[in-house]
C-alpha cells in the first residue's frame, strides 16, 4: 500500500514539474522549412556530440562520415554504426537520444531489428508541424534563445518565424578577424566599406542597431573554441594598431594561402572588441552569453575555457547580465563561487 502511495506522489509531482513553462536558453534550430529539405534517418540523431563520443570509442572519421552518405544502404551504415553503438550508449549524450526515441517514437533502444522504424518515423516527422509538437506540446518550451548564424552548413541563418524562437547575435566573425579576406566579408555581409578602427566600431553600433530591430535579445561569445576567455583590458591605440595590420596583409586570392595575423598578436584587439560589445549589450539591456567548460568536438583545450577567466568581466561590469554556457563544467564549482 505504501508503495502505491509513493508512486502516486511521484506521479502527482512529475505531472506539476512537466507542466511548467521553460526558457531554453541554447539552441541551434534552423528553420522547420530547412528541416524538412534533409535527409532524416537514425544517424541524424548522432550529428553532434555523439559524434564525439563516437570518435572517442574509436569510429574513423572516414566511417563517421560515411553514416550521412545516403547514396549508402542505411542497413550497411548500420553495420559501422552497431560495433560502436555499445560503446557510447551510456554516455550522458547518447542517453539524451535514448531519451528521446524512447518519449518521441516509442522505442526504449536501438537495435537492427529497428533501427529501419525509427528512421521511418524521423523522416515521416517532416510532413507535420513537428517543432511545434516537440518545443510546444511536449516540452513546454515559452521561449527559445536560437543561435545559428556563422554555422557552418546552414543556409538560412535569418531569424526563424516564430514568436517562440528568439534569435541571438554571434559576434565571433566579427571579433576572430585576422586577415583581408575576413574584412572583404564583413564589408559584404554588413554593406559597409572599412578603412580602420573607427570604422569597424561603427559597424558595430550598426549592428546593434538593426539586432534590436530584428528582435534580437541576447548576444553571443563564442571565442572559447578558439582561444582562452581571459578578455584583458586594452586601449584602443594598442587594438588600432593590430587591426592596422590587417590591411598591410597579402590577399593571395581564391583557394590559395592567406596571409594572416597570428592568435597570439590578435589578443589586443580581440579583447577590446569584446569589452566593446559588452559594453554595448549594457545600453541596450541585452544578456551576454559567453561560452565556458566542456568543448564540442575532439582535441579541444578546456584549460582556457574556465569560467575563473572572466572575474575580471564581472568586477568591471556589475550591471551586465551576464549567461555563462553548460554551467563551466567540469569547471562548476568554481563557477559556483565566483557567483
Amino acid at each position: 500500500m505504501r508503495e502505491n502511495k509513493d508512486n502516486k506522489l511521484i506521479k502527482e509531482i512529475e505531472a506539476e514539474v512537466f507542466s511548467i513553462p521553460i526558457i531554453d536558453t541554447h539552441e541551434h534550430l534552423i528553420s522547420e522549412q530547412e528541416r524538412r529539405t534533409l535527409d532524416l534517418d537514425i544517424f541524424f540523431l548522432f550529428s553532434h556530440y555523439t559524434s564525439t563520443d563516437l570518435i572517442n570509442s574509436g569510429m574513423s572519421e572516414e566511417e563517421y562520415f560515411s553514416l550521412s552518405d545516403f547514396g549508402t544502404t542505411e542497413n550497411k551504415r548500420w553495420g559501422i554504426f552497431e560495433k560502436y553503438w555499445p560503446r557510447i550508449k551510456n554516455t550522458n549524450y547518447s542517453k539524451i537520444v535514448l531519451e528521446s526515441i524512447r518519449s518521441l517514437y516509442g522505442f526504449d533502444d536501438i537495435n537492427a531489428t529497428n533501427h529501419s522504424e525509427i528512421s521511418r518515423k524521423i523522416n515521416a516527422t517532416k510532413n507535420t508541424e513537428w517543432y511545434d509538437y516537440v518545443i510546444t506540446d511536449r516540452s513546454k518550451i515559452k521561449y527559445v534563445l536560437n543561435f545559428i548564424e556563422n554555422i557552418p552548413d546552414i543556409s538560412d541563418t535569418s531569424p526563424l518565424d516564430r514568436q517562440d524562437i528568439i534569435p541571438v547575435k554571434n559576434f565571433v566573425d566579427i571579433i576572430s578577424v585576422c586577415c583581408r579576406e575576413d574584412l572583404v566579408n564583413l564589408e559584404n555581409k554588413y554593406e559597409v566599406i572599412l578603412y580602420n578602427l573607427k570604422d569597424y566600431l561603427e559597424m558595430i553600433d550598426e549592428i546593434f542597431i538593426e539586432s534590436i530591430k530584428n528582435n534580437y535579445k541576447a548576444v553571443k561569445i563564442v571565442l572559447a573554441y578558439m582561444r582562452d576567455i581571459y578578455f584583458e583590458e586594452t586601449v584602443f591605440q594598442e587594438a588600432d594598431k593590430v587591426f592596422s595590420g590587417l590591411f598591410k596583409l597579402k590577399d593571395y586570392g581564391f583557394l590559395e594561402k592567406k596571409d594572416f595575423i597570428s592568435k597570439n598578436e590578435l589578443k589586443p584587439l580581440q579583447d577590446y572588441l569584446v569589452h566593446y560589445i559588452i559594453q554595448k549589450a549594457i545600453t541596450y539591456d541585452l544578456p551576454i552569453q559567453i561560452h565556458s567548460g566542456l568543448l564540442d568536438g575532439n582535441l579541444g583545450n578546456i584549460s582556457g575555457t574556465n569560467p575563473s577567466f572572466l572575474i575580471n568581466l564581472f568586477l568591471k561590469y556589475r550591471t551586465a547580465n551576464f549567461d555563462i554556457f553548460h554551467a563551466g563544467y567540469p569547471y562548476s564549482d568554481l563557477l559556483i563561487s565566483i557567483c
